[in-house]
């Protein structure tokens, strides 16, 4: 795979990127696991600042993932792929972050490595008003940020002196809408 096909990849939402980094969190002590089942989300683009050259980002990304919590830890797995770890806020959000470094895709500016910033965050809609009803849907947003790591230059990866990026650093964000697949 290219080293721009990767960048790519890594860019899209949170779920369907997972190759590109090493999950975080911990299996040590899982606590009391409950399973959450098997949902089929949909990933709306809301916008994309890098550009389409830069970050080639789908109108929609349809995917299913798995998902597991325990008291405060939340999981989060594609059919195949690593375990993501979260956490689940009092307020009963759950909320996956990681960062990783992206180095440059072919043709980019020699000396230059970015900064991949991830942030999803889910909300459970109970199936009505009351807290105690059972989960239909879920709703969130997945926003991941491309900015130059520190100790890098990547000025000449920018549209006005000729590359690829609109402005770094930039976001493409998402939102998110799943129903059970289970």
């Amino acid at each position: 795979m290219s080293a721009r096909r990767r960048l790519i990849l890594c860019a899209l939402p949170l779920g369907l990127s997972l190759a590109c980094v090493t999950p975080s969190g911990s299996e040590e002590n899982p606590g009391n696991r409950e399973e959450r089942g098997t949902w089929r989300f949909t990933a709306v683009l809301e916008q994309n600042t890098c550009g389409t050259v830069a970050v080639e980002s789908p109108e929609e990304i349809s995917y299913e993932a798995t998902l597991a919590q325990t008291d405060v830890r939340a999981e989060w797995q594609l059919d195949g792929a690593d375990v993501v770890y979260g956490s689940v806020r009092s307020d009963g959000q759950w909320w996956f972050d990681r960062s990783s470094e992206v180095f440059g895709y072919d043709g980019a500016p020699v000396g230059c490595t970015y900064l991949q910033t991830e942030r999803m965050g889910l909300d459970a809609v109970p199936e009505d008003a009351t807290q105690d009803a059972g989960t239909t849907e879920i709703e969130g947003t997945s926003r991941t940020t491309l900015s130059t790591a520190t100790g890098y230059d990547c000025t000449a990866a920018l549209s006005s002196v000729g590359g690829v990026f609109l402005e770094l650093p930039c976001v493409i964000d998402y939102r998110l809408h799943a129903v059970r697949a289970d």
